[in-house]
Parts: C-alpha cells; structure tokens; sequence
C-alpha cells in the first residue's frame, strides 16, 4: 500500500466473514472487472470456489467477484461506515474470512453474516497485511510503526511479536505518510512480508501458536521495487505486486543442490502502463481450472498516475505459468 494522504484512521477493528471462481483468461492478462474513478481496491482473496473477495480503501466496502459467470459479476457483499476504507484480508478457516469477520459458511454464495472481532489498540498505526497463523490467530503488518502484531480471538490480546526495525521500519518515500512493513503471509513455518520503500521481500521463523519470532530475520531480495502484497503459487513461488511501479513480478527461490539468489522477473505490466497501474494485492486461484492464475488488484494510478492518468481501480487476472 502506498498512500497519496491519509487524516484519519481506516479500519480499527477486525471483521468475520463467510463468502462463496472465472474462466481461466485465454491470454496472459485479462481484466475481469473494473470499479468507477476513482475508486482504490486494497486486497484481495480467494474462496475455494473461486470466487474472489476484494475490499475498497476509498469506501469501507467488501465485493464479491464471480468472474466464472459470464459476463463476471461483482456484488457488495458489506458495507463498513464509519470506517472510511477497508484493508487486509484473509481465510480464518473454510468460508470464514477476517478484516472484520465475515462468515460464508451458512448462507447464500452471496450473502455473509458479519461480526466485529475485536477493536484494534489505540497505539495502533495502520493496520495493514492479515494472515492467518491457526483458526483463532491472525498476524498483522501494523505499517507506520514498523511491527508484526498477533491478534488470538480466543484472549482478544494483540502482543507485538516482532519488531525489526531493519526491516519493519517505514524508509522515505514520495508521500505524505511512513509506511514501513506491508505484505504478510504465512507458510511453512515461516512469516514473509515485504516493505514497500525498501523494496524487500523477507521471512522469519515463527510459533505456529502464537506467532513470536523463533529465529533471525531472513532477507530474501531487495529488488522488488514498491513491492506490496503477494501470494505464493504452488510451486513456492511468489507473485508479487509492486503499487506505483505498475507491475507484477514473480519472486522464484534458488533451486536444485546449489544454493543461490532469488530471482525477480516482470510478468504483467510496466512503469507507464495502465495494465496493472497501482497492483496492490495478489491472491491465486484455488479451482482446478485457475491454480496458475495470479489475480491482482489495483489502486488505478491514484497514488501515482501513469502519465497523469488515473483510472478506476480493478480486478485483473495474470496466467503465471
């Protein structure tokens, strides 16, 4: 995320929800669907139908996107007011997704039954990337401070678990607000996040209960230029969206018995193009048709348009492989 302003808080509480997939793009980027200008979409996941959830940061608004229909349809799953936008997102257990806490599992593809979680710390500053470590606990990206918080539903407490200033810190940058670790995901073990200004990519061990640091912080590449959220294919690659640089990169792990670097290669669009102007979140498709699919979401140019101009943000689909 890499915001042009912000005067207020966005989200300061968690949200439950439960929600309800596309034919796969017969060339390698495809726009399934794009919002009115100007309108930022923050983040984005996938239900195992395939069906996408994507939420707004320029209004507090959840969407449902089935992009397997045809033509694909895009349906306001909730709406969030006062909060004035929403941000991370991500699968507590099967149809059941926090930013709040939405809940699929017991209604229509369409409809979800939407409860507040827990109310954010006051010492909060941008509660930002969500991933979920177990059933009951997510971590979370807190961006301005720099810090890895975890979030236990079961004792509503929200200990900092790691604080690397290193890493996590905000660096400068071009806007009016710091903004330090972002992107987080949880796999094998491990916490990956990045941090936009410094382009980074990195992980650390952590408890699978709690989410505390268990070992040194890893940095896997910083050549992602303002990398955002991601999301790891399956075959442990990382698909990357980098925000005002309109593009999207796969971040593939040396392999083999040799060791060596990660590498970084763009595989859908460019500096001062509107393809994926301002890719702010990736998510992969979980259906047997769309495994290989990247779909990512975009601000539109609104934190730094593409040759003055700015366009509705929207969903778009990336063939990966």
């Amino acid at each position: 995320m890499h915001f042009p302003s912000l005067s207020a808080p966005l989200l300061p509480s968690l949200l439950l929800l439960h929600a309800s997939a596309a034919s796969i793009p017969s060339h390698n980027v495809h726009t399934i669907h794009q919002f009115p200008n100007p309108t930022w979409i923050e983040n984005i996941a996938t239900r195992s139908d395939g069906h996408l959830l994507v939420s707004l940061l320029t209004t507090p608004d959840l969407h449902l996107t089935n992009h397997f229909a045809s033509p694909p349809t895009t349906t306001l799953i909730h709406s969030f007011p006062p909060d004035l936008g929403l941000l991370g997102i991500t699968e507590l257990m099967p149809n059941k997704f926090a930013a709040w806490l939405v809940d699929f599992s017991s209604t229509p593809s369409t409809k979800a039954v939407v409860s507040k979680l827990a109310q954010l710390p006051p010492d909060t500053g941008l509660a930002n990337g969500l991933a979920t470590l177990n059933p009951h606990t997510v971590l979370i990206t807190d961006s301005t401070p720099g810090r890895l918080l975890s979030y236990n539903l079961h004792t509503n407490a929200f200990p900092t678990v790691l604080a690397d200033a290193a890493t996590m810190a905000p660096a400068p940058n071009p806007g009016n607000i710091s903004i330090g670790i972002n992107g987080l995901k949880y796999r094998d073990g491990f916490a990956y996040y990045t941090t936009i200004y410094i382009s980074g990519l990195y992980r650390v061990p952590v408890d699978c209960a709690t989410g505390a640091a268990t070992g040194a912080v890893e940095t896997l590449t910083t050549a992602l230029g303002e990398a955002d959220d991601f999301a790891f294919t399956a075959r442990g690659d990382v698909v990357v969206g980098t925000d005002s640089e309109n593009t999207v990169l796969l971040v593939s792990p040396p392999r083999g018995e040799g060791k060596g670097a990660w590498t970084v290669k763009t595989i859908a669009g460019a500096k001062d193009a509107l393809t994926v102007a301002g890719g702010t979140s990736v998510a992969m498709g979980r259906t047997a048709a769309d495994r290989e699919v990247a779909y990512v979401v975009t601000e539109g140019g609104l934190a730094g348009p593409v040759d003055g101009v700015v366009e509705g943000g929207k969903v778009v689909a990336v063939t990966v492989y």
